[in-house]
């Protein structure tokens, strides 16, 4: 305890800090004439610093999110309902669009419903088609 830090208070407002003897001897000096008053006044008090302080931890989590599109050829004669079985089956698609992450803006927030149809609230990726020119798509 002999290095602790100790504070010495009036009127709870930190007049010093320092170790348990040298907040007495700055006690003794803020009042030379009445030692007694400075020791027994509850207006000057020395306390262990650690009583004095809690230590607060501040947590801050910030979401982001990047959104990528290409537009890509696939036959004519696949039909719409097709669609995303040829997707995964040709996924050629994967590494273009994972270079066009590259270069994408980093945005605040989710992300959700700025893309039309993309809400899955619980997951870290979605990934949609949309067949141009038709009303028609999903979720890869």
């Amino acid at each position: 305890m002999k290095n602790d830090n100790f504070i010495l208070t009036y009127q709870n407002k930190v007049i010093f800090e320092g170790r348990k003897e040298q907040c007495f001897v700055k006690l003794l000096n803020v009042q030379p004439n009445s030692c007694y008053y400075a020791l027994t006044s509850d207006d000057y008090k020395i306390t262990l610093k650690s009583e004095l302080c809690k230590k607060v931890e501040i947590t801050e989590r910030r979401v982001y999110h990047k959104v990528a599109k290409i537009t890509m050829e696939i036959p004519h004669d696949i039909p719409l309902q097709d669609t995303a079985e040829w997707l995964w089956g040709n996924d050629a698609w994967e590494q273009v669009l994972d270079d066009k992450f590259e270069t994408a803006e980093l945005e605040y927030g989710t992300g959700l419903d700025e893309v039309p149809n993309m809400n899955e609230i619980e997951a870290d990726r979605e990934t949609r088609y949309d067949v141009i020119k038709e009303n028609y798509g999903g979720h890869l």
